[in-house]
């Protein structure tokens, strides 16, 4: 797998995804185990030696709980990083390659058919970028760019996948 291809993509989105489930589990079953704690330290029988061992691996637990879900968040964040880079380095190589290269297909596609309608060039460029299929296109070149601190960085991700496609398909209906 090419490191700026679309499936290297797919696969930090996942990471990404992963993490971002992981981190609330982590928090609900540390929440689960300091209310679990609270009782046996309140109503346990403190003779019973299974109860303080029980009472001795939730301390355990409560200490830590912090720590993993820190250190779940660094990931997080690391991976973020590496899916913001993912998603520019497919921008910059794959992306904007293939929609340079359908673009010029379309556009060329378009100027054929409409060639014997106008006999002025000037014309004929304005009535090419003004069809249907330019139009579309021009959607797809504007999402080509780089956006600098996206907001939600699997969102951005997706976006950019989401213009190969439509790339593709325009590609299939100017043929």
């Amino acid at each position: 797998m090419k490191p700026n291809s679309a499936a290297a993509v797919r696969e930090a989105i996942a990471t990404v995804q992963k993490l971002t489930l992981e981190i609330p589990a982590l928090e609900s079953t540390a929440a689960d185990n300091l209310k679990s704690l609270s009782t046996l330290e309140a109503d346990g029988y403190l003779e019973d030696k299974v109860v303080i061992d029980e009472i001795v691996r939730r301390q355990a637990f409560a200490a830590l709980f912090p720590r993993r879900i820190e250190a779940r968040q660094s990931t997080l964040i690391l991976a973020e990083q590496s899916l913001k880079e993912s998603v520019d380095g497919f921008i910059s190589g794959e992306l904007r390659e293939r929609v340079t290269e359908i673009a010029k297909s379309v556009r060329a596609k378009v100027r054929s058919a409409l060639k014997f309608a106008f006999t002025d060039n000037r014309a004929l460029d304005h009535a090419v970028e003004e069809s249907e299929l330019v139009q579309q296109l021009r959607g797809v070149e504007w999402a080509v760019g780089i956006e600098s601190s996206p907001a939600n960085v699997i969102a951005y991700a997706n976006r950019k996948l989401d213009a190969l496609v439509a790339a593709e398909e325009l590609a299939k209906r100017a043929a």
